[in-house]
């Protein structure tokens, strides 16, 4: 929006994101989401959340689907560069205190794809919203988020 000023841009982007809080109601967590999470906090495996929310709409969407945000999350305004530029990932891996080497990223977009195999990260894909030939920089294509507990040799 060159046309526009920064305050204006300001205005809207404040406004859209009220109004993505007042709709975070009808989110829910994906298939598997909650089951890999719980495997994740019982086996003492550090996670992290890496959105390209703010963390008051991330907050609003995690409540909404009954995940409990980890401090440490990463969210855009903590970011300089957002997905899918690598400093996400990294920040979210050095948050963990993994080197991204160590660290999988997950994704469900191109951006976040790109992102986190940028930042060094082995990428598994959950093919919700994108088809697998859109994600084609990922390690891994997961039907479900469940299946990442097969894979990744953490059973």
């Amino acid at each position: 929006m060159p046309e526009r000023s920064a305050e204006e841009i300001q205005r809207w982007a404040h406004r859209l994101e009220k109004v993505e809080i007042e709709a975070a109601g009808g989110v829910f967590a994906v298939d598997g989401a909650i089951e890999v999470l719980d495997f994740l906090s019982t086996h003492n495996v550090p996670w992290t959340i890496v959105t390209s929310c703010t963390m008051d709409l991330a907050k609003a969407r995690a409540d909404a689907a009954g995940i409990v945000m980890p401090h440490h999350s990463v969210t855009f305004d903590q970011v300089t560069l957002g997905k899918p530029h690598p400093e996400p990932f990294l920040l979210g891996a050095a948050r963990i205190k993994k080197s991204p080497e160590n660290c999988w990223g997950i994704e469900d977009a191109p951006g976040g794809v790109r992102a986190a195999k940028s930042a060094g990260c082995t990428v598994a894909a959950v093919l919700t919203t994108h088809r697998k030939d859109e994600l084609l920089e990922a390690d891994h294509h997961l039907q479900s988020l469940v299946d990442l507990l097969s894979i990744s040799q953490l059973r």
